[in-house]
């Protein structure tokens, strides 16, 4: 099974001046946990996930070592998660994006997702450098969850 067998194709995507407030309501109308971020030209350049906005809202390394007590002041992590709706896409996503093609096995991409702790990786077209779709611990969980209940079923 292969990728492109799988994949989402209709790609809910963000560009990389968008409020994470507009992030926000389309991870909850679409029931969607990240998104790719593309430029204007339509290339990516990065991913954002609902852990990259959660972790925006902890401090950072250097606050840290400023004040260790700024990670248990669970009232002001409240207060930045409010400060951070403003704030855009690309100042919270992940830029060093790993990708699969569509031609990538389905076991390969879930290996990959597993090895570095992500939970989904854009499908570009190896020609054209063009987001194709988007795939899913979730899609290759079903995907495989589907494909031994049918032969079960047999």
């Amino acid at each position: 099974m292969l990728v492109k067998d799988i994949m989402v194709s209709k790609v809910i995507s963000v560009k990389p001046n968008t409020p994470l407030s507009m992030v926000a309501k389309l991870i909850s109308q679409f029931r969607i946990s990240g998104m790719p971020v593309l430029n204007t030209n339509k290339e990516l350049v990065g991913v954002l996930s609902e852990k990259d906005v959660i972790r925006a809202m902890y401090p950072s390394y250097d606050e840290l070592i400023q004040d260790s007590l700024a990670s248990r002041d669970f009232e002001g992590l409240e207060d930045r998660y409010q400060d951070l709706w403003q704030v855009e896409a690309q100042n919270v996503m992940t830029k060093n994006v790993i990708s699969v093609d569509p031609q990538t096995p389905v076991l390969k991409a879930g290996s990959i997702m597993i090895r570095k702790g992500i939970r989904r990786l854009p499908v570009m077209d190896k020609e054209s450098n063009a987001l194709v779709g988007v795939i899913t611990l979730g899609d290759i969980h079903q995907a495989l969850f589907s494909q031994q209940y049918l032969n079960l079923e047999d």
